[in-house]
């Protein structure tokens, strides 16, 4: 299934998913369906949320908390799923599938709420979170919860 995740990305796809976990709560909720979109490793910023494979070959929706180049001139990333305490262990961009663009979230009534991810508002509160995260641990579910509301 990546890999079928991975060539529609590639070819200019919006994809949409389905969460499953709760690593990534409040903000993302068992449930909702996420769009992704292609993401050159070069411009992946904090905050932004990433579907990358792991080791074991599996998919994973975390935070971007941190990012470096190596020696070697390839981009490293630090994710964190949002409800975690500790980050996971670096990856390299290569690794990254696509990056979340959008959210559906199913509420009270059968209502189904939209939320878009590229405005500048959102950004600015998922650089936020980011940096709360990774700073500052124990704060950050306080800041998270305030600042999850779109």
């Amino acid at each position: 299934m990546l890999h079928l995740l991975e060539e529609l990305l590639a070819a200019g796809s919006a994809v949409r998913l389905r969460v499953t976990g709760r690593s990534m709560a409040p903000h993302l909720r068992e449930g909702d369906v996420v769009t992704l979109r292609r993401v050159e490793s070069g411009t992946i910023a904090a905050g932004e949320i990433l579907l990358i494979r792991t080791d074991a070959g599996q998919p994973v929706l975390h935070r971007v908390v941190g990012r470096s180049t190596g020696n070697d001139g390839e981009t490293r990333l630090l994710l964190k799923g949002d409800a975690l305490r500790a980050a996971d262990d670096p990856i390299v961009g290569s690794r990254v599938i696509g990056a979340v663009i959008g959210l559906e979230r199913d509420e009270a009534g059968g209502a189904c709420r939209s939320i878009d991810f590229s405005g500048r508002g959102h950004r600015a509160r998922a650089r936020l979170l980011a940096l709360a995260s990774r700073r500052v641990p124990r704060l950050f579910l306080a800041v998270s919860l305030r600042l999850a509301r779109p």
